[in-house]
């Protein structure tokens, strides 16, 4: 999306930021954290020569000009940017499918590691690159206080939504579902009055490679419920609008 966005503005300025999510802790290892907070402060350092996150945002406060790209994994209402008038763009992933890929982009990353960095890879890292599919559905769900529901929450951040699909048409300049790439780039293109081309690069498996069991499933429906639901009424309400403007696109 990030690079669908560039393409189509080729003069904004784009300011990109490491995974900003900090985790209660609860149900995993300190390791995780460690590993997180690293993976953070690394990305602070590699754009912005500072490890200290007030100091990022007060560099693009001073830098940013209007109709720059601010990018990353970032929770509604997570840039500390108040001068600025934000204008949210959003793509949602199938809630399962995106929870697949991500565990064998784990794994592909844990087997990478050398034996000394495999030993004290703990946590989610190390089921992921030493268990079955299966023992990692079942370990994100003992720890669904942390791990459940992540699209949910980066859509509507600290808010208390009812209905994030409510919420999301609210706030947001545009959003969509990958799996309806060409209407995404299609709708974006005609709100910024810019051509967009759909990319997507996704080289992880699906679930059809690995079929679930009738018990994943069911964990999968407990620890995915808000994101599922969010899914499932943002591809009904795009898939009604390329229906009835197959030529135009539907206008979010």
């Amino acid at each position: 999306m990030r690079d669908m966005v560039e393409g189509a503005l080729p003069d904004s300025r784009n300011f990109r930021l490491p995974l900003l999510a900090s985790d209660s802790g609860v149900g995993i290892t300190f390791y995780d954290r460690l590993r997180r907070r690293r993976r953070t402060l690394k990305g602070f350092w590699k754009g912005y020569r500072t490890f200290r996150e007030a100091v990022v945002w007060q560099t693009i406060s001073q830098r940013a000009k209007e109709g720059d790209i601010l990018s990353g994994h970032l929770r509604y209402g997570s840039p500390q940017l108040p001068e600025w008038n934000l204008q949210c763009i959003t793509l949602l992933r199938n809630p399962v499918e995106r929870l697949v890929s991500d565990y064998h982009y784990s794994l592909k990353g844990f087997q990478k590691r050398s034996f000394l960095q495999r030993c004290y890879n703990k946590g989610v890292l190390h089921v992921a690159g030493t268990r079955t599919l299966s023992d990692y559905i079942h370990y994100l769900h003992e720890h669904r206080q942390v791990f459940g529901n992540p699209a949910t929450s980066y859509v509507v951040g600290s808010n208390t939504e009812e209905d994030p699909f409510e919420f999301m048409r609210r706030n947001y300049f545009h959003f969509g579902v990958l799996e309806e790439l060409e209407v995404f780039s299609t709708q974006l293109s005609q709100k910024l009055n810019r051509p967009v081309a759909a990319i997507w690069s996704n080289k992880t498996r699906r679930t059809g490679d690995q079929p679930l069991s009738p018990s994943d499933k069911v964990l999968l429906e407990e620890l995915l419920d808000k994101d599922i639901a969010l899914y499932q009424k943002t591809v009904d309400f795009v898939r009604a609008g390329k229906a009835a403007q197959p030529a135009l696109g539907l206008e979010v």
